[in-house]
Order: structure tokens, then sequence, then C-alpha cells
């Protein structure tokens, strides 16, 4: 599927967790939850109260692990600096206030990007044609001059592919062209 991205300049905008890092299964691995992502089926994590687990939970842990430990955090894909070669330009684009522990993991795995970009809410408000990403909220928000990369994962399986929207298992599927 081609993509239809408007834009003029061709920055991809790269989200961390499950685009580049492997966030849950490090969270799962190093809390010892008794759940795998598959269980994760919602982005709320409203599926998880059985559990007890809450999405406040994952993120305070998940802070904790890139203030502490972003080396126990594991690439979504082998040699993640060959695999991003082919997304440059690229800023990296989140809205985790970790950046210290976020700096920490993309210098070790030695990428090469243009921009560590933080922001608070939306996204699609900012001026990028091209979204790598897994949060299903930023599907419903992209503008007509927007393209996403969605990361297919178990929370975000209501989202349809479309002109704007193609579902892909990682960045190495990517066609940026």
């Amino acid at each position: 599927m081609e993509h239809t991205c408007k834009c003029t300049q061709k920055i991809v905008a790269l989200d961390v967790e499950s685009v580049l890092a492997d966030i849950h299964s490090a969270w799962i691995t190093h809390y010892k939850k008794e759940f795998t992502i598959e269980d994760i089926t919602d982005w709320d994590f409203l599926s998880l109260k059985k559990w007890n687990e809450s999405l406040k939970t994952f993120l305070d842990e998940t802070d904790l692990l890139w203030t502490n430990s972003p080396e126990e955090i594991p690439p979504t894909v082998s040699n993640l600096k060959e695999a991003t070669n082919h997304l440059k330009p690229f800023d990296i684009v989140t809205s985790r206030r970790t950046l210290g522990g976020i700096i920490k993991w993309v210098e070790y795995h030695q990428l090469e990007y243009r921009a560590i970009v933080y922001v608070s809410d939306d996204k699609a408000t900012l001026d990028y044609c091209m979204y790598i990403d897994d949060n299903p909220n930023l599907a419903s928000k992209i503008k007509d001059n927007q393209f996403l990369w969605l990361i297919s994962q178990p929370y975000n399986q209501q989202i349809h592919e479309s002109s704007q929207i193609r579902r892909i298992k990682s960045i190495l599927e990517v066609d940026n062209k």
C-alpha cells in the first residue's frame, strides 16, 4: 500500500515505546508480571484490572525503568541502528518525561536522529508528515496531509488501515519514499 503523505518536509516522527524500545516486555520481565503483552487489549490498560494493574502502575514503573535501568529495555528489532537507516531523517517524538533515560538508551543504541522532541499531549498537532507509532488515539487525530504507520499491538486492533494509516509489525516494514 502506498502512503499518501502530502507534506514537503519528509521528517519521520518516531515514537520510542513499542516502536524503538520494547518497553512492555521490559516491564513484564523486570517486575515479574503474571501476564503477557497479548493480555493488554486496550490503550488504557483496563484489561489488566484482573491482575490489579493499571495505566498509572505501568507509567510509574516504566518511568523507573527509563530513569534507573534504560539498558534493561530491549530494542523492538535487532541491530536497531541499521534498522533505522532507511528512515532518515527522523526525530524521536515522545510524551515520556524521562528524557534523560531515553537519551541514554538512544545513545547506547547509537541511533542517528535529528532531534528528540517531547510533546505533552497530541502528537498530531506537530508539524510532521509521517508518524510511526503504536498509539491508537493518534490514528483519529492525524490531519489530511499526515500519514501513520501503526505498529500493530493487541491494544490497537480496532484501528483499520486507510489511505492515511498502514498497519505494520515493525519499523522494518516502513517505506518513507
